[in-house]
């Protein structure tokens, strides 16, 4: 049966709806049942109304997810009539709690869910065989949240047992069958504009825990992907944005960043102050360094003057560098070439370069929080710095 819902209580299931899918679709509802075609006549649930798309169309997890609201309002208004008493409201079971969700929805459910739940004094319990809601509710408790997972096997018994709070490496292998003495784990997939950015994350991060649980995708082209190109691939492949870390140089602009509405996966290289490609960060680098700093006679074994007639040759002045605008607007392929050309001073100090870089820590902090984020949706373990 379809509750008559009072106003507050719709915009409880938009609210439960939008927080669940990620999207305002839900804003205005409607209640299914018995209306439209034969199979929607077997709905009990609630449609977007005045949305691009209505009842007819919603998935099955939608429509799994309207049941779930229908019992969340009943407990509502139990436990608004115990308001002055001090009790439990009851036991909400959920079968197949992922059920048609994809792995960011199931995730938003449980944490919904377990807020509510606190809130009304009901308790929940769940089963399910999606790993990614298994890792994130193991972890969820292994953090100190009132939850606690159990593990019905009967792999090595006939009769069930009933394992509280198992290891996630246990029940992974268990569900998919994978017996190895060690679990082999996907790693993440991580995007840049070209192969010099490739390497510089890798100088940064420096962490090989880190870097053994990343694969970056080398650009098929020696002049890598335009920026403007990853924008359209953060627009408009979800998909792939899902699973993918999307890294932006520091030149690119707030304007073309902004227009990535999901912007979770995506992160932009230091110096983000300066706002400049490598290569004339490389290069303002070098000209900032004293003449008699030790970067030139103990490691390029080249004096300062060398540097700066090699950047002559190139067409470009050195002294551009004091005002900072005008540095930053002077086109870049003059650098990317000099930077080319001259591989054997770049080389040399390219490290020492790297660990000075304002914002260093700052990205490799944000870096590994985006890659277990990753982990937790895919219900991989997550990176952990010893």
């Amino acid at each position: 049966m379809i509750l008559n819902l009072t106003d507050q209580e719709k915009n409880f299931i938009s609210k439960f709806y939008n927080t669940v899918l990620i999207k305002d679709s839900y804003n205005s509802i409607e209640s299914v049942q018995g209306k439209g075609t034969a199979n929607a006549s077997s709905k009990k649930t609630f449609g977007p109304k005045n949305s691009h798309y209505n009842f007819e169309s919603i998935s099955s997890g939608e429509d799994n997810l309207g049941r779930i609201a229908i019992s969340l309002i009943s407990f509502m208004r139990a436990a608004e009539k115990n308001k002055n008493k001090d009790l439990y409201n009851g036991i909400f079971c959920i079968d197949e709690i992922e059920a048609s969700l994809h792995p960011v929805a199931q995730i938003n459910l449980f944490n919904f869910l377990y807020k509510w739940s606190g809130k009304y004094k009901v308790q929940i319990l769940v089963n399910s065989h999606s790993l990614p809601l298994i890792r994130h509710a193991i972890q969820l408790a292994q953090s100190g949240q009132e939850i606690t997972t159990y593990y019905l096997s009967s792999l090595y018994s006939e009769d069930v047992q009933v394992k509280r709070n198992h290891p996630y490496e246990s029940i992974y292998k268990e569900l998919t069958f994978d017996f190895e003495s060690k679990v082999k784990i996907p790693k993440v997939d991580v995007l840049c504009e070209d192969k010099l950015a490739i390497n510089f994350i890798k100088r940064l991060v420096t962490s090989q825990q880190v870097l053994r649980r990343v694969n970056f995708i080398v650009p098929d082209e020696n002049e890598g992907l335009p920026y403007n190109l990853l924008i359209k691939l953060c627009r408009n492949t979800s998909a792939f944005m899902a699973s993918t870390i999307i890294v932006f140089d520091a030149d690119v602009p707030n304007t073309a960043l902004s227009k990535v509405k999901k912007d979770d996966n995506i992160i932009q290289l230091p110096n983000k102050t300066l706002k400049l490609p490598i290569e004339k960060l490389f290069v303002k680098y070098l000209l900032d360094t004293e003449k008699n700093d030790t970067l030139f006679f103990s490691k390029i074994k080249k004096p300062k003057d060398h540097i700066i007639s090699t950047l002559i040759e190139e067409n470009i002045n050195p002294s551009i560098i004091s005002d900072i605008n005008k540095f930053r607007d002077i086109d870049t392929k003059r650098y990317k070439k000099w930077f080319s050309n001259n591989q054997d001073i770049v080389n040399k100090v390219f490290n020492t370069f790297v660990k000075q870089v304002e914002g260093r820590e700052e990205f490799t902090t944000l870096f590994i929080k985006k890659i277990n984020k990753i982990c937790e949706i895919n219900g991989y373990p997550s990176v952990e710095i010893n």
